[in-house]
């Protein structure tokens, strides 16, 4: 896992998201620091520092993170925004689901911003290899800059996807070295099922309101399913892999030359221009069917304006997108079944 803690710079990222000091050359993880770089074929330009916490150590630091990371204001602010657009009621505390949720899904991290890996409690050797991949990654492709060089939470979701995924396939490699196979040996069947079963399992038991949720639930499942096509080059459902060497460049390259933008591409083959159809005509039948009165008191608006905000304004862009026309808000807004209708219009013109 990559720490999330720089991510407080933004609200929701942040949502979507660990002693004794050693380092990387020294101590037990030595021979493990080797085979992360032998399997994802990158090498360590300096030794990495680490530390181990006890569950009780961790969590008091993760309390104490969220209180000098998140204000009281800063909380409110947040909950006005996504709770009036439906996550979770909007008078909801949210500092103790930042700190718990924080603590639940942690049990090892790297942080770039401190160059350092902390363990909580013992790890398994996996975790070790995971862990100091994203070290390698870093090193060698600045995940700072990598995580925020997308374009906002969607871009940020499809670069961690990347980085997760990327770290999920070389552990892979590992565990299955380990017992004398391979990533050719792997039954990718049911491995990326297992991956997917994991995902749901969160979704549906997790305590916590969804937009908590959507990071762990995403970037492990399709961020592995992902990197594993893109290093074969070709879904491993398809075609069972050939037995090794891997042009582990092509995962370089996702952090480089080919990085993805929109999780849309996480969810498709790599390279596909546009992997995923969005059903907008459902989108705005859905909100035309609205009264004004209810988007007004979710927003937080005049009545008056729920014609443009955000309804009206979300139509407009779509239909000027889907049909070329310029369409201006009038002073009195563009209701949603203006809109709709021009939409139907061409649709049937169409057929």
């Amino acid at each position: 896992m990559v720490d999330g803690g720089a991510v407080a710079r933004d609200a929701m990222i942040a949502a979507l998201i660990v002693g004794i000091a050693g380092c990387s050359g020294d101590g037990p993880y030595g021979h493990l620091v080797d085979r992360a770089e032998e399997v994802r074929q990158l090498t360590l330009v300096h030794s990495v520092p680490y530390r181990t916490l006890t569950p009780e150590q961790f969590s008091k630091e993760a309390r104490q993170d969220v209180d000098d990371d998140w204000t009281d204001e800063d909380l409110r602010r947040y909950a006005d925004t996504y709770g009036r657009l439906g996550f979770f009621d909007v008078n909801l505390d949210l500092r103790p689901i930042f700190t718990q949720s924080r603590i639940d899904a942690t049990g090892a991290f790297y942080s770039p911003a401190n160059k350092s890996i902390t363990f909580v409690g013992a790890p398994r050797a996996a975790t070790v290899i995971h862990e100091y991949v994203h070290a390698l990654q870093d090193q060698h492709f600045d995940l700072t800059s990598y995580d925020f060089g997308g374009f906002g939470t969607d871009g940020f979701l499809a670069r961690r996807a990347v980085t997760e995924g990327d770290a999920e396939l070389a552990e892979a490699q590992f565990l299955s070295e380990e017992q004398g196979g391979g990533l050719d040996t792997i039954a990718y069947d049911q491995f990326f099922d297992d991956w997917k079963q994991f995902s749901a399992k969160y979704l549906d038991d997790s305590p916590y309101p969804l937009i908590f949720r959507a990071y762990t639930s995403f970037v492990y499942t399709y961020g592995v399913i992902y990197s594993a096509t893109n290093l074969f080059g070709d879904s491993p459902l398809v075609h069972q892999p050939a037995p090794p060497p891997y042009p582990w460049s092509r995962q370089d390259q996702l952090f480089t030359t080919h990085r993805p933008s929109t999780t849309a591409q996480i969810l498709s083959a790599p390279g596909d221009a546009m992997p995923v159809n969005i059903d907008f005509e459902a989108a705005l039948a859905m909100l035309a069917k609205r009264p004004a009165r209810r988007i007004a008191r979710t927003f937080g608006f005049h009545e008056r304006r729920a014609r443009t905000l955000p309804a009206g304004a979300v139509m407009l862009a779509v239909v000027q997108s889907r049909l070329g026309l310029p369409l201006v808000v009038a002073r009195t807004g563009l209701r949603e079944g203006a809109a709709l209708e021009l939409l139907e219009a061409r649709a049937a013109s169409a057929a």
